[in-house]
């Protein structure tokens, strides 16, 4: 990995996108979408970064996983999104939930 690690400042090409409906919001429900970036090479390194991005709970900043390699630059994004949704959930004290799950699961692996 660079002595300074990339960030960039834009989400790029989207890959995936996931819409929740947000439950505990004091004055109504609200949406919050998690927009997954397609994994790209980082400018001065054989590394991959993944950018990632959660709009409508907390900060809208592009944020980012890096890895050996694209695969692993997503597992982490993937795991990096987990735990962002799970600590504003619990920080803000609202409930999460997105089409066809009934468990409330975010749908995201957890860092273990």
């Amino acid at each position: 990995m660079p002595e300074q690690l990339f960030k960039p400042n834009t989400i790029g090409q989207i890959i995936a996108e996931r819409k929740f409906t947000v439950f505990g919001a004091v004055d109504q429900r609200s949406e919050v979408k998690v927009v997954l970036g397609k994994p790209e090479k980082l400018p001065d390194g054989p590394d991959f970064y993944c950018p990632f991005q959660i709009v409508g709970m907390g900060s809208d900043k592009v944020r980012c996983s890096y890895g050996i390699d694209a695969f692993q630059a997503i597992q982490l994004a993937m795991t990096s999104i987990g735990a962002f949704l799970k600590s504003l959930c619990e920080s803000e004290q609202l409930r999460l939930r997105w089409e066809g799950d009934d468990s409330d699961e975010l749908g995201f692996p957890l860092p273990k």
